[in-house]
C-alpha cells in the first residue's frame, strides 16, 4: 500500500505536489489505462496516509465513471486491492 506524496516522490521529470490536481490527473490516467487492458484497479493501493488509510473518495468517483458497479464502495476497493496484490504482488518466499 502506499499514499500520494510516497508516490510524488518517486517523480523526478517534475515537482509533483501530491495534493495537486495534477496527481489527481495522473492517477485517473493510470487508473484509464488499466482498466482499458483489462487490469485490476492499480490506484486501488493507494491511500490517504492520515485516518482510516482508504483510498480518496477520488478513487470510487472514477471507478464508477470507467464503468464499474459496485454498492459496497469498500467491499469493492477490497477486491481490487486483492487483485492488485495477486497480479503485481511478491511471490511467497516463505517455502
Amino acid at each position: 500500500m502506499t499514499w500520494h506524496a510516497e508516490i510524488a516522490n518517486q517523480v523526478d521529470i517534475i515537482r509533483l505536489d501530491p495534493e495537486s490536481s495534477l496527481m489527481s490527473d495522473l492517477l485517473a490516467a493510470v487508473f484509464e489505462d488499466e482498466y482499458a487492458t483489462g487490469g485490476p484497479a492499480l490506484t486501488s493501493i493507494v491511500t490517504v496516509k492520515y485516518g482510516d488509510r482508504e483510498p480518496s473518495s477520488a478513487f470510487f468517483t472514477e471507478a464508477r465513471n470507467l464503468g464499474y458497479r459496485f454498492t459496497e464502495p469498500l467491499t469493492f476497493w477490497a477486491e481490487e486491492v486483492r487483485k492488485v496484490f495477486a497480479e503485481h504482488g511478491r511471490p511467497d518466499r516463505r517455502g
